[in-house]
């Protein structure tokens, strides 16, 4: 801490209680001078309080000192030009360790895991973990919404049906195409693990402390005519926008209407090379014009989507079936 401010901690001597004195009396002053003093005297609001606190403190420190020429503001006044200007950001703080980067390209902190470039593999690195940054990353992962709460990228199943390209996965969950705001397109069946995959890059993309936010194309649009119904629609997409990763699950499961064609249109050129989407969907990208109203609505779309975005193709059968489970 001294060193992230610049100064020097000077602890009183051992067997010295009148260094401990010296630092607890002018607690007491300050006590006497502020708190004993407006103790009777009753404020109705917060600014009130602190404007009569500021004015005895004003009085406390031009109060002459009784052995020494001067008070403190005048002593303040001689200092304050060696003092240097307050760092831009607080201390705070850590823990640090030191990790091993994975051939995944992430290191384990406190139970989770964070990607790091590819180029440290093998090497070790020093991490610095605080309990604000642990509780900023749980607040992303909540307010994202994911489907999925279990998704991670290191539970990803890379089996041989499957045919999932390790190292796109890889460089995807790196969140380099949310810093040059590039989509994502997940194709797969019914069961393949789209919404799983989607999920386990919104969480990578919180890691790096980008926002996400997970929905439903059919629960989208309805949000979209609710917003629209209360007279929110302008404020409800510019939210939208803002977000650097959207999640945009069971993408073009059904034909859109008209209205809701051009909705998403407006969303698409919104966040157009702007912020990063994910779509995932159970048909190829040559299907999509299909369920897309018309030709013209559809080229427009399709236009901001696909020449701006990597593609994941899974294949295989439903990992809920592989595993089990009914679909």
């Amino acid at each position: 801490m001294a060193e992230h401010y610049g100064t020097a901690i000077i602890p009183t001597r051992p067997r010295t209680p009148k260094d401990k004195a010296f630092v607890e009396g002018s607690v007491g002053v300050v006590s006497t001078w502020l708190l004993a003093a407006l103790r009777n005297r009753q404020f109705l609001s917060l600014d009130e309080l602190n404007r009569a606190i500021w004015e005895k403190l004003a009085d406390f420190n031009h109060k002459p000192f009784q052995k020494k020429d001067g008070s403190r503001a005048s002593d303040f006044e001689e200092e304050k030009l060696f003092l240097l200007p307050l760092p831009p950001n607080p201390f705070e703080l850590a823990e640090w360790k030191t990790a091993t980067v994975q051939y995944n390209y992430h290191i384990s902190v406190d139970r989770m895991n964070y990607s790091v470039p590819y180029e440290y593999i093998k090497q070790k690195v020093d991490a610095e973990w605080s309990a604000r940054k642990s509780n900023r990353l749980t607040g992303l992962i909540k307010k994202a919404g994911y489907a999925d709460t279990q998704a991670s990228v290191e539970n990803i199943e890379y089996i041989a049906e499957r045919h999932l390209d390790r190292e796109q996965i890889l460089r995807l969950a790196s969140c380099s195409y949310i810093q040059e705001a590039r989509n994502v397109i997940i194709l797969g069946a019914t069961g393949a693990g789209n919404t799983s995959l989607a999920c386990s890059l919104g969480v990578a993309a919180n890691r790096n402390f980008y926002a996400a936010r997970y929905l439903r194309l059919p629960d989208l649009l309805v949000e979209i005519a609710v917003a629209r119904r209360d007279g929110t629609y302008r404020e409800y997409m510019k939210q939208l926008k803002k977000v650097k990763l959207l999640i945009l699950d069971e993408w073009l499961l059904y034909p859109l209407k008209e209205a809701e064609a051009r909705d998403v249109l407006e969303l698409v050129e919104a966040r157009n090379k702007v912020a990063s989407t994910i779509f995932c969907s159970q048909y190829d990208t040559s299907e999509w014009h299909e369920n897309l109203y018309n030709p013209t609505l559809a080229d427009a779309i399709c236009d901001r989507i696909i020449y701006n975005a990597y593609t994941v193709q899974i294949e295989g059968e439903s990992m809920r079936k592989r595993m089990g489970m009914t679909e």
